[in-house]
């Protein structure tokens, strides 16, 4: 995000990656760069799973559509491309 900014620090300027990484934790502390990783993981986690949940159940719904009592790989392939 920082070396993404439009307008950084003008002391935040840095080559790469790792370097802004070992910057960050030695100026500002180890944990600096986990801040905000609580968050993302509590959104995350259940979107996730609502995700998957769905998918599974499409995936049952189609497969029992297209070819009663197995697997249809039809309805698998319709499901992860999007549609």
């Amino acid at each position: 995000t920082r070396m993404q900014s439009l307008q950084p620090d003008p002391a935040a300027r840095y080559r790469n990656v790792l370097e802004a990484l070992w910057r960050i934790m030695r100026t500002e502390g180890l944990w600096r760069p986990m801040r905000g990783l609580n968050v993302t993981a509590t959104g995350a986690g259940p979107a996730h799973a609502l995700y998957f949940a769905c998918y599974e159940k499409l995936k049952k719904t189609l497969s029992d559509v297209i070819h009663p009592g197995g697997n249809s790989h039809i309805a698998n392939g319709v499901r992860s491309s999007g549609f």
